[in-house]
């Protein structure tokens, strides 16, 4: 599926009175029973469309990337299927759809633990959701704008305010079924990404047995627990095009492409005949050209921007 980028999504965001904005903040406790989202009150559409909007513009000029636990280069971020991060968002979501309101809770602390702040954004028919991870509220009290939790904008003590910036980590687009990942790490550790990816790579690691260009392609299905393994073949994997190029290749052009691009880190020494042999010394290499991280296509021996 083809997603489009952050430009086209918010394109047409320029009139405020369109959009509809619902804030949450979120503690999320190791004991689940604890969990609780509060729904933040007060007059604060406008500005929240102004920060967000701001925020926005800068990612014109980004291109979307496949989601990547390796993260990405200058102005690029990622784009992910939402079903990577099924089962923490719906966590999440229920946790939204049984919201107290700030009053309701009469409990102004629950905002000095904010683990997440989720600003649910309602454009027209659109509703996307707006996810930031919280520094301690000691921190944000210092360094960001404050907004109360009333009628109006106002300062308060450190344990009785709600801050609001157009910073954000991540954005899930339920209507085209992906998340935009701004901030790679964090969007990683809130949704356990790093399991969910494996847990891909592991279901799919019959594509292996495709490629007949390597000797011992069981060895890196005994290895598809290590980060530096199934991290490349998410990448690999969710090229479907790629895949059957990969598939196709033949042994002696693979053969002689990664003797040539390797710069003399990969030899004859490391093959069996024409069949490249997979060792912990080169499969760290082998793995980054497979997957193209090095912008190289080895399958079509050219390069790809």
């Amino acid at each position: 599926m083809t997603y489009k980028g952050l430009d086209n999504i918010f394109g047409q965001w320029n009139d405020s009175t369109n959009i509809k904005t619902d804030i949450y903040a979120l503690h999320l406790d190791d004991d689940a029973t604890k969990n609780v989202a509060v729904c933040m009150q007060g007059s604060i559409n406008q500005e929240t469309s102004e920060a967000y909007t701001k925020r926005i513009a800068m990612f014109k000029t980004f291109s979307p990337q496949d989601f990547s636990l390796s993260g990405y280069g200058s102005k690029e971020y990622g784009v992910g299927n939402l079903d990577l991060i099924k089962a923490s968002w719906e966590v999440l979501k229920s946790l939204l759809d049984h919201a107290i309101t700030i009053r309701e809770s009469k409990i102004k602390q629950a905002t000095t633990y904010l683990d997440l702040t989720i600003t649910k954004i309602t454009y027209f028919d659109k509703i996307y959701y707006f996810i930031a991870t919280q520094e301690s509220s000691e921190k944000l009290y210092k360094k960001r704008r404050i907004y109360s939790v009333g009628e109006r904008l106002s300062s308060l003590k450190p344990n009785e305010f709600y801050t609001m910036s157009g910073d954000f980590d991540c954005i899930i687009d339920e209507d085209q079924s992906c998340f935009f990942a701004i901030k790679n790490t964090q969007v990683i550790n809130c949704f356990n990404l790093k399991d969910a990816i494996k847990s891909v790579v592991q279901s799919s690691d019959g594509i292996l047995d495709d490629w007949t260009f390597i000797d011992n392609v069981k060895d890196i299905k005994d290895s598809l627990d290590k980060q530096n393994v199934y991290a490349p073949l998410f990448r690999i994997f969710s090229d479907e095009d790629y895949t059957q190029q990969l598939k196709a290749m033949k042994a002696i052009d693979f053969k002689t492409r990664l003797i040539r691009v390797s710069s003399g880190k990969i030899t004859e020494n490391d093959f069996n005949g024409d069949k490249l042999v997979i060792t912990r010394s080169n499969r760290a290499l082998v793995l980054d050209l497979l997957s193209k991280k090095l912008k190289y296509n080895i399958a079509t021996d050219s390069i790809e921007e």
